[in-house]
Protein backbone atom coordinates (compact mmCIF):
# COMPACT_ATOMS: atom_id res chain seq x y z
CA UNK A 1 0.00 0.00 0.00
CA UNK A 2 1.16 3.36 -0.91
CA UNK A 3 1.27 5.95 1.83
CA UNK A 4 -0.62 9.09 1.15
CA UNK A 5 1.38 12.10 0.11
CA UNK A 6 0.97 15.05 2.47
CA UNK A 7 -0.60 18.07 0.87
CA UNK A 8 0.67 21.54 1.71
CA UNK A 9 -1.87 24.28 1.49
CA UNK A 10 -0.79 27.61 0.06
CA UNK A 11 -2.69 30.71 1.12
CA UNK A 12 -4.65 32.33 -1.63
CA UNK A 13 -2.69 34.84 -3.65
CA UNK A 14 -3.41 38.50 -3.05
CA UNK A 15 -3.97 40.89 -5.78
CA UNK A 16 -1.30 43.55 -5.90
CA UNK A 17 2.44 43.50 -6.22
CA UNK A 18 3.74 43.23 -2.63
CA UNK A 19 3.05 40.86 0.21
CA UNK A 20 1.28 42.23 3.23
CA UNK A 21 3.66 43.60 5.88
CA UNK A 22 4.11 41.79 9.17
CA UNK A 23 3.07 43.86 12.15
CA UNK A 24 4.64 43.44 15.54
CA UNK A 25 2.93 45.02 18.50
CA UNK A 26 5.27 46.25 21.22
CA UNK A 27 3.94 46.45 24.76
CA UNK A 28 3.52 50.01 25.98
CA UNK A 29 5.97 51.04 28.70
CA UNK A 30 5.65 54.18 30.79
CA UNK A 31 8.07 56.82 29.64
CA UNK A 32 10.70 57.90 32.10
CA UNK A 33 12.04 61.42 32.09
CA UNK A 34 15.68 62.10 32.74
CA UNK A 35 14.82 65.67 33.70
CA UNK A 36 15.42 66.25 37.41
CA UNK A 37 12.63 67.58 39.58
CA UNK A 38 12.62 71.38 39.66
CA UNK A 39 14.41 72.97 42.60
CA UNK A 40 12.37 74.76 45.21
CA UNK A 41 11.84 78.42 44.39
CA UNK A 42 13.99 81.08 46.00
CA UNK A 43 12.26 83.33 48.53
CA UNK A 44 13.59 86.71 49.71
CA UNK A 45 12.94 87.37 53.41
CA UNK A 46 14.01 90.50 55.33
CA UNK A 47 14.23 90.92 59.10
CA UNK A 48 13.23 93.29 60.53
CA UNK A 49 10.98 95.11 58.09
CA UNK A 50 11.02 98.31 60.14
CA UNK A 51 13.88 99.83 62.19
CA UNK A 52 14.43 102.93 64.35
CA UNK A 53 17.75 104.65 63.57
CA UNK A 54 19.50 107.94 64.35
CA UNK A 55 19.92 109.05 60.76
CA UNK A 56 21.21 112.60 61.36
CA UNK A 57 24.00 111.87 63.85
CA UNK A 58 25.36 108.70 62.25
CA UNK A 59 24.16 106.25 64.92
CA UNK A 60 22.83 103.08 63.28
CA UNK A 61 22.38 100.49 66.05
CA UNK A 62 20.24 98.03 64.08
CA UNK A 63 21.21 95.50 61.43
CA UNK A 64 19.11 93.98 58.67
CA UNK A 65 19.10 90.34 57.68
CA UNK A 66 18.59 89.24 54.08
CA UNK A 67 17.66 85.55 53.88
CA UNK A 68 16.90 82.96 51.21
CA UNK A 69 14.05 81.05 52.85
CA UNK A 70 13.53 78.94 49.74
CA UNK A 71 15.70 76.69 47.63
CA UNK A 72 18.08 77.39 44.82
CA UNK A 73 20.36 80.41 44.64
CA UNK A 74 18.95 83.84 45.57
CA UNK A 75 20.49 86.85 43.80
CA UNK A 76 19.51 90.09 45.53
CA UNK A 77 20.26 93.80 45.37
CA UNK A 78 19.36 96.97 47.24
CA UNK A 79 17.69 99.84 45.43
CA UNK A 80 18.52 103.49 45.87
CA UNK A 81 19.19 104.78 49.39
CA UNK A 82 18.98 108.46 50.44
CA UNK A 83 22.03 110.68 49.97
CA UNK A 84 24.52 110.18 52.80
CA UNK A 85 23.21 106.74 53.81
CA UNK A 86 25.54 103.79 53.24
CA UNK A 87 24.98 100.03 53.24
CA UNK A 88 27.61 97.42 54.07
CA UNK A 89 26.66 95.34 51.04
CA UNK A 90 24.45 96.44 48.13
CA UNK A 91 23.79 92.97 46.76
CA UNK A 92 24.86 89.37 46.73
CA UNK A 93 24.00 85.75 46.27
CA UNK A 94 22.65 83.38 48.91
CA UNK A 95 22.29 79.60 48.85
CA UNK A 96 19.14 77.93 50.24
CA UNK A 97 18.53 78.80 53.92
CA UNK A 98 21.52 81.18 53.99
CA UNK A 99 21.42 84.75 55.27
CA UNK A 100 23.52 87.92 55.14
CA UNK A 101 23.65 90.71 57.72
CA UNK A 102 23.50 94.25 56.33
CA UNK A 103 24.44 97.32 58.34
CA UNK A 104 23.37 100.86 57.57
CA UNK A 105 25.60 103.85 58.17
CA UNK A 106 26.41 107.44 57.26
CA UNK A 107 24.38 110.56 57.87
CA UNK A 108 21.37 111.75 55.94
CA UNK A 109 22.03 115.12 54.37
CA UNK A 110 18.55 116.25 55.29
CA UNK A 111 15.77 114.74 57.34
CA UNK A 112 13.59 112.57 55.06
CA UNK A 113 9.92 113.43 54.56
CA UNK A 114 7.73 112.08 57.39
CA UNK A 115 10.96 111.25 59.27
CA UNK A 116 11.38 107.96 57.46
CA UNK A 117 12.55 106.38 54.24
CA UNK A 118 12.21 102.99 52.58
CA UNK A 119 14.99 100.75 51.33
CA UNK A 120 13.82 98.45 48.54
CA UNK A 121 15.31 95.01 47.92
CA UNK A 122 14.83 93.09 44.69
CA UNK A 123 15.78 89.54 43.80
CA UNK A 124 14.95 86.50 41.72
CA UNK A 125 12.89 85.39 44.76
CA UNK A 126 10.66 88.45 44.96
CA UNK A 127 10.98 91.96 46.34
CA UNK A 128 10.64 93.41 49.83
CA UNK A 129 11.33 96.62 51.69
CA UNK A 130 12.52 97.93 55.03
CA UNK A 131 11.15 101.14 56.53
CA UNK A 132 13.77 103.19 58.36
CA UNK A 133 12.30 105.57 60.98
CA UNK A 134 14.73 108.37 61.80
CA UNK A 135 14.92 109.60 65.40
Amino acid sequence: MDSPTPVTANPPARSGSSPSPVRTVQPTQPSQSSTPAPAAATVLTLRPTSVQEYCANGQWPKTLSVRNSGGGNLNWSIGQVPAGVTVSQAGGSLAADASQVITLGGRTEQQPANGRFVIGFSSNGGSAQVTVNCA
